[in-house]
């Protein structure tokens, strides 16, 4: 499964001691969003809106997948987004955690 992260999941090391396989993280934005404060917590979200999010695209297993799910949040739901890896002209499909507004 191919994530598309924009908070903490973009630290290598986290995510390899998370899943306790080392992170290749690939740069990429994801256009048509801007980050936002979960009001009362210090967690972020996507909302939809002129913009541009920077973050990392990480291609995970099932395991993986599901470590990686036990820690974020369950204010966020996995939601399809379409980002830009760094250098390509192209889109991808992916998957993002966004808390629901």
């Amino acid at each position: 499964m191919r994530l598309f992260v924009y908070g903490s999941l973009m630290d290598p090391a986290l995510v390899a001691r998370l899943t306790g396989r080392p992170a290749n993280p690939q740069p990429a934005t994801l256009d048509g969003f801007r980050r936002a404060r979960l009001r009362g917590t210090p967690y972020t979200t996507l909302l939809r809106a002129p913009g541009r999010v920077h973050g990392v695209l990480l291609v995970v297993g099932g395991r993986a997948f599901r470590r990686l799910s036990e820690y974020e949040s369950p204010l966020y739901r996995l939601t399809r987004v379409r980002p830009r890896p760094l250098g390509s002209r192209a889109c991808v499909p992916a998957h993002a955690w966004i808390a629901p507004a």
